[in-house]
């Protein structure tokens, strides 16, 4: 019999425009894709597989339903109009869920115009801002196994 692949394309949009790989972010293409004529593919298996490899990937899916990450959290700034004599508050305006009812922790990340700020807490003191910076909060959960998907806001200093 042959085979064929399946293959399956991640395609990130931004502003109804797709973002093509290595266009200087680390949240394309992770862990188990590849690049293939610009985009992040993801391999799902192979048209003609057998019963037995559907038995297995239906036991891979009960230990994967066995520890789901939480639900990417919703995340504010505060203020939302900000001047560079305020503080910036990171908040969680709706906070994950652990589809195992396990309680959620977060981590804080901060970037300014794009790169990284090296704070890793909710507030950002006004003395380091500065007006016309765009600042933006990271948020994780992790329901004390894995990280699920972040939320992020940002704010432009006035």
């Amino acid at each position: 019999m042959r085979r064929h692949s399946r293959l399956l394309a991640v395609v990130v949009f931004v502003g109804g425009v797709a973002l093509p790989v290595g266009c200087g972010t680390d949240l394309l293409c992770g862990e188990g894709t590849k690049v293939k004529d610009g985009f992040c593919v993801v391999d799902t298996g192979e048209i003609g597989d057998t019963e037995a490899d559907a038995d297995a990937d239906a036991d891979a899916d009960a230990d994967a339903d066995a520890d789901q990450p939480p639900s990417r959290p919703t995340v504010d700034i505060q203020p939302s109009s900000p001047t560079t004599d305020q503080d910036l508050l990171c908040i969680v305006a709706q906070d994950s869920v652990d589809p195992e009812g396990m309680t959620v922790s977060y981590t804080y990340g901060w970037a300014i115009d794009g790169s990284p700020a090296g704070n890793s807490t909710q507030v950002v003191a006004s003395s380091s801002t500065g007006s016309g910076q765009t600042w933006a909060c990271r948020v994780t959960p992790n329901d004390g196994t894995q990280d699920g998907a972040f939320g992020i806001a940002n704010v432009v200093i006035q």
